[in-house]
């Protein structure tokens, strides 16, 4: 069952955004951006939080986004194209955590770790790090 508590939580996402770009793709005469791709990639574990053992990793899960600058008929603010790729990750994670690996695209592995990662294991639950 979902839960908005950690305490009463199963299991935690930990995740680290590698990699986020906005960039203009398209300009009107004035040289004004009207049209926008919004990138982010993300590294993201799933952490067992009983068993402190990560259950998956993807090392670079991304979502990509083009929309129109807000000024356009139906354009988005960079907060309403954060929101809706905000919205994208959190389909992937349920996906990813209900229908295993290889149920979201991304350029990561596909592989259920067997054991804590050596050189990254779970932090000392529960912890202060960053999410």
């Amino acid at each position: 069952a979902y839960t908005d508590k950690e305490a009463n939580a199963d299991g935690v996402v930990i995740g680290t955004i590698r990699q986020y770009r906005e960039t203009a793709l398209s300009y009107d005469t004035n040289l004004v951006p009207l049209e926008y791709q919004l990138w982010i990639i993300m590294d993201l574990k799933f952490l067992d939080i009983h068993n402190n053992q990560y259950l998956w990793h993807e090392p670079a899960i991304e979502e990509k986004l083009r929309y129109f600058a807000e000024t356009a008929p139906g354009g988005k603010t960079v907060e309403e194209a954060r929101e809706e790729l905000w919205a994208r990750f959190a389909n992937d994670i349920v996906r990813r955590t209900i229908e295993g690996f290889g149920s979201v695209t991304s350029a990561s592995p596909r592989a259920v770790p067997k054991a804590p990662e050596p050189e990254n294991p779970p932090p000392q639950y529960p912890s202060t790090a960053p999410y």
